[in-house]
């Protein structure tokens, strides 16, 4: 079972070896324009821990009395979740486009349970300067940009 799973993951982390070639042709030359980071929502954690202590006497009886005191720390902290959004134009059209996650890496996560996200390459517009020449298709499922030999999807948030 374990071999299985290990062949799973192996599988799922190298699908790009399986894809279909894509020709050149079909794509159109584009320009990035421009790029911008926006907050994505935010993510937070929270700590608290009680500290004490309890004086209690029991008498001959049975009853019991005392006292407890006790300390609450908390603590919580939060940081934005933060995206590029790219601007592209493709033959006189401007998209403003957002890296999509592919049902390839959303397997490789599951299937390594969330491990996946670090084997997860960069999108290729990443740490690119406005200007940089790209190749874009499209289809059904989103928008693909090509740059070199490697290709990423996308999708699109604005048309303009």
């Amino acid at each position: 079972m374990r071999k299985l799973l290990v062949i799973l993951a192996v599988m799922a982390l190298c699908g790009c070896a399986w894809a279909k070639h894509i020709p050149d042709s079909a794509y159109q030359p584009g320009t990035l324009i421009a790029v911008r980071t926006v907050v994505a929502g935010s993510s937070c954690s929270n700590r608290a821990q009680t500290d004490g202590n309890v004086n209690a006497r029991t008498d001959d009886s049975g009853n019991t009395s005392g006292t407890v005191q006790a300390t609450t720390y908390g603590s919580s902290s939060c940081a934005d979740n933060s995206r590029a959004l790219y601007t592209v134009q493709v033959a006189g059209q401007r998209y403003v486009i957002a890296r999509a996650i592919t049902g390839k890496e959303t397997s490789a996560m599951l299937l390594t349970l969330g491990w996946g996200a670090m084997a997860m390459k960069a999108s290729v517009l990443a740490n690119q300067l406005p200007g940089t020449r790209i190749l874009v298709r499209s289809d059904p499922s989103g928008l693909y940009v090509k740059l070199g030999k490697r290709e990423s999807k996308y999708n699109i948030v604005e048309a303009r």
